[in-house]
């Protein structure tokens, strides 16, 4: 991309090797031989970066405001049946029987980080492996994690290790975030939901 078309405040997909991310342009700034280094925020996890080739820049990313989003019958009832989702039985039951805004503290609460389906009715790896979980009721290894989200069609996991990837996602969660994580290890290499 043309380093004069790279406009600060605005999202770019760069390249990363062979993948792509989205990044916004925080600041240009000219160095003494006169190449362009631009300071920018990655705009998924929010951490600092500076690319000095403006070749990386493959597209300006605009924001467009999302339409509705129709969830694959599927994986919504699962969602609802296990009471995970937004709009939930067992949602909407502890909606009704919380009590007023101002008598809640918000330091115990604990927020609900299930995301909604896709488009196409599937979840997130790790999201497909606590549903699993959550139906199995005991430890399961990843193996056997994998199979069931397999045959259910809960995720769409591309990759030549996807079952690495979602082991890897459950340990991250479960060392980084102890207190508020969804799963727990049962024993070496087993993986059971809080």
């Amino acid at each position: 991309m043309n380093a004069k078309k790279i406009e600060q405040n605005k999202q770019y997909e760069i390249a990363i090797g062979k993948n792509t991310t989205v990044v916004r342009v925080v600041e240009i700034e000219r160095r003494v031989n006169g190449s362009l280094v631009f300071q920018c925020e990655n705009v998924k996890t929010g951490k600092p970066m500076v690319i000095a080739d403006c070749e990386r820049f493959r597209k300006e990313v605009k924001l467009e405001k999302k339409a509705s989003n129709p969830i694959g019958n599927a994986a919504k009832k699962i969602i609802d049946a296990l009471g995970i989702g937004p709009g939930s039985a067992k949602a909407k039951e502890q909606a009704d029987a919380a009590p007023p805004e101002s008598e809640t503290k918000t330091d115990d609460a604990k927020p609900s980080r299930t995301r909604a389906p896709r488009e196409d009715g599937t979840v997130s790896g790790i999201e497909a492996a606590l549903i699993v979980l959550r139906e199995a009721g005991e430890a399961l290894n990843i193996k056997q994690i994998m199979e069931k989200i397999n045959e259910r069609g809960l995720a769409k996991l591309e990759g030549k290790t996807p079952g690495s990837t979602v082991s890897a996602a459950i340990q991250r969660e479960i060392s980084h975030k102890p207190e508020t994580s969804r799963f727990e290890k049962a024993g070496k290499g087993l993986f059971r939901a809080k």
